[in-house]
């Protein structure tokens, strides 16, 4: 779990969950397989009065290769904000083969994943940010 923060203030907390998509540990992931991240997050009842109703949150996953390889987003959702609301959820699907399997030497085909979660009140994405590092995962 981590904190939504905003200027100096954490209303809230994020939270990102790694799902696997062959039945074995999440951190060998099968390339030609989709996988998925649950992410939910709250945010205390004030800052919930003061957001824009229709406003958008969105969860962006970016994957960072060890060893050199692909580096950049590789899935994203988003949900509108709903006026008073503080409880959100989503899922983000990575598509089959987003990630190369078994490079060949000196790539490794590990990736530490993060998962972003910013807020956009129609002008832009706004200071109101999360971030969760999940573990690192080796795409096979």
């Amino acid at each position: 779990m981590a904190g939504i923060q905003v200027g100096p203030f954490k209303p809230g907390n994020f939270n990102a969950t790694l799902n696997d998509n062959d039945g074995v540990p999440s951190e060998d992931l099968d390339a030609t397989l989709a996988f998925t991240i649950d992410v939910d997050w709250t945010i205390d009842k004030n800052l919930a009065k003061i957001l824009t109703t229709g406003s958008v949150w969105t969860a962006a996953v970016y994957a960072e290769s060890l060893g050199g390889g692909f580096e950049g987003e590789i899935g994203r959702t988003t949900v509108n904000q709903v006026n008073a609301q503080t409880a959100y959820a989503g899922t983000v699907t990575v598509a089959a083969n987003t990630l190369p399997a078994t490079p060949a030497s000196p790539l490794s085909g590990v990736y530490k994943l993060v998962v972003v979660l910013t807020y956009d009140a129609g002008g832009g994405i706004t200071r109101l940010a999360g971030f969760v590092e999940l573990s690192a995962v080796r795409i096979a």
